[in-house]
């Protein structure tokens, strides 16, 4: 059969039993003709017609540009390329990667215009973790709020279901036992590890700001230091650094005089390392390093805490707790929860409040204490008489 013009497409003979069929859709947004095109095998001229026109049926479907997504995989793939990609950070894109990978990748096939809850319901029911439960259905309805606002959907199947409860469990801060245990042992430790404890249990910084830190961040002359930057894991690459969690995480901080002694030190010791490295030592100017200058590992702070306590016989304070510790502490002392918030880089006050609402309630009754002292001490006495 030779290439014949037909109004819905034509179709090509490439050899025995083997045809091209090619359909003609109008035109994109973009004034671009549209000719969607596919190889089949057939038997005759004739089945070739018949496939040319199961083929046009289809126009629908295939005149919307590269194709409105159809199944729930499709859109996946959409939703992370044309805002995943665009809008979130590489630590985000990879946690949401990983849970698809894991959890969803298997009901990819389900037609968008077929979910309803019941759906969402039997993906959900074959999660064991409430943490992981709770995070596959916040994607699911992201990724559908994307769809209705792309015109993909009328309606989020998610809405009409309840958000699986999950809360993190209340991290454990040190107690002043604890306190006293680790600083009896902290100073047998190397400086780099000092001073990560220091940065956390003093200052109340995160694991990731920790690690973000370069030596240009810290002044020792005036005795602050900036949080500019956030260490992130990105699966294939590694240790990087994004901005900081929010805006007000991006902040200046006091330098306390152990942690400035211990940095002092480390720098140093540093020094020492990379002269004697010479060409091997690579690196941004990090304060925490691996063994060539690299921005240290994400797990290593972790992982050297945990090891840490272990040693000295202390439990149940995750390396997390640290910053809960500086906190717990802060607050149990009067300091004023604005001044909290912004020392632990808080978006919003209310995020404070809402962590540490049960620290906050055990100081109204020492305020209570307070005020009744006040008033006991301005009371005349009682005459007895």
């Amino acid at each position: 059969m030779a290439k014949e013009k037909r109004a819905v497409g034509h179709i090509k003979k490439l050899s025995d039993g083997k045809y091209l069929l090619r359909l003609s859709c109008g035109f994109d947004e973009f004034g671009k003709r549209i000719q969607p095109s596919k190889v089949v095998y057939c038997t005759s001229d004739t089945e070739a017609e018949k496939a040319l026109m199961a083929f046009y049926n289809q126009r629908d479907r295939l005149s919307r540009g590269s194709g409105a997504p159809e199944t729930l995989g499709q859109l996946y793939d959409e939703w992370m390329q044309n805002h995943v990609a665009r809008n979130c950070t590489a630590g985000t894109a990879a946690f949401y990667s990983d849970i698809w990978r894991c959890h969803i990748a298997d009901k990819g096939r389900a037609k968008l215009s077929a979910l309803a809850p019941k759906s969402i319901y039997s993906i959900l029911d074959a999660i064991d973790q409430p943490r992981t439960r709770n995070a596959a259905y916040k994607l699911l309805k992201a990724m559908f709020h994307k769809a209705q606002k792309w015109g993909y959907m009328t309606t989020n199947p998610c809405d009409s279901i309840d958000t699986p409860p999950y809360s993190a469990g209340e991290k454990q801060p040190l107690s002043e036992r604890d306190i006293a245990l680790v600083m009896q042992h902290i100073g047998k430790e190397e400086t780099k590890y000092q001073a990560v404890f220091y940065f956390a249990a003093l200052c109340g910084l995160r694991r990731q700001e920790i690690l973000g830190l370069t030596w240009q961040d810290v002044a020792f002359d005036e005795n602050c230091f900036h949080v500019r930057r956030a260490a992130t894991a990105v699966r294939g690459s590694g240790t990087t650094t994004k901005a900081p969690k929010t805006a007000k995480s991006a902040r200046t901080l006091f330098l306390p005089a152990p942690l400035k002694q211990v940095l002092l030190q480390h720098q140093a010791e540093q020094q020492d390392k990379i002269h004697a490295l010479g060409d091997k030592w690579q690196g941004d100017n990090w304060i925490f390093t691996q063994w060539d200058g690299s921005i240290m590992n994400l797990q290593t702070p972790s992982h050297w805490w945990r090891t840490f306590s272990e040693r000295i016989g202390l439990h149940g304070v995750t390396f997390h707790g640290l910053r809960h510790t500086a906190a717990s502490y802060m607050i149990k002392n009067h300091i004023p929860i604005t001044t909290v918030s912004g020392v632990l880089g808080h978006a919003n006050t209310s995020t404070t409040l809402n962590i540490y609402s049960h620290m906050i309630e055990d100081t109204k009754k020492s305020a209570m204490d307070v005020m009744t002292n006040v008033f006991a001490a301005n009371t005349p006495p009682t005459n007895t008489e």
